[in-house]
C-alpha cells in the first residue's frame, strides 16, 4: 500500500512540475514576453520608474511603440527591451512631453511633443518621463527602455 501511495505522490509531483514548466515563457498571446530582471535589478536596484522587468521587443519586425496614455497618465508599455541599433516610435502629444531622464546612455534619447522615432545605439537603460505628469527621478508617468547587445 505504501508503494502505491508513494508512486501516486511521485506521479502527482511530476505532473505538477510539467504543468509549471509548460507555462514558463508564455506570452499569453500578448506578443510580448517579460524577459526577466535587468542587471540593475539583479544588483538590488529596482530600476528607473520601478522597471525591474521589460516587455521584450527585440524581435525583428516587433512593434516598438511607446504611447502616452493621457487618461491613466502612464506610458504604454512602461518598460521595454530592445536591441542595440533598433528604433522606438514615441507616440506623444504636446500635453505629454516625452523627456529623457538623466540616465540617457550616449545622449541618444531626446525630448519630443509630437510622434517621433529614436534609434538607440548605446547599450544601457534609458529612463524617460512626461514633463507634465512625471518626475525626473522616475515617479508617476515615467518608464524605461533597456537596450541590450
Amino acid at each position: 500500500m505504501r508503494t502505491i501511495t508513494r508512486a501516486l505522490a511521485a506521479a502527482a509531483i511530476a505532473a505538477a512540475a510539467a504543468v509549471a514548466v509548460a507555462g514558463c515563457g508564455s506570452d499569453g498571446g500578448s506578443g510580448t514576453v517579460d524577459s526577466g530582471p535587468t542587471v540593475d535589478a539583479q544588483r538590488g536596484n529596482p530600476g528607473f520608474a520601478g522597471c525591474t522587468t521589460f516587455a521584450d521587443m527585440t524581435a525583428v519586425g516587433a512593434n516598438r511603440t511607446i504611447t502616452a496614455d493621457g487618461v491613466n497618465l502612464v506610458w504604454n508599455p512602461k518598460c521595454i527591451r530592445i536591441r542595440q541599433g533598433q528604433s522606438v516610435m514615441i507616440s506623444t502629444t504636446v500635453d505629454h512631453p516625452f523627456t529623457p531622464a538623466a540616465n540617457n546612455p550616449g545622449g541618444e534619447l531626446s525630448s519630443t511633443t509630437a510622434p517621433a522615432t529614436r534609434t538607440l545605439g548605446t547599450v544601457g537603460v534609458y529612463g524617460f518621463f512626461c514633463a507634465n505628469h512625471g518626475t525626473p527621478s522616475g515617479g508617476s508617468m515615467a518608464g524605461a527602455i533597456d537596450v541590450v547587445p
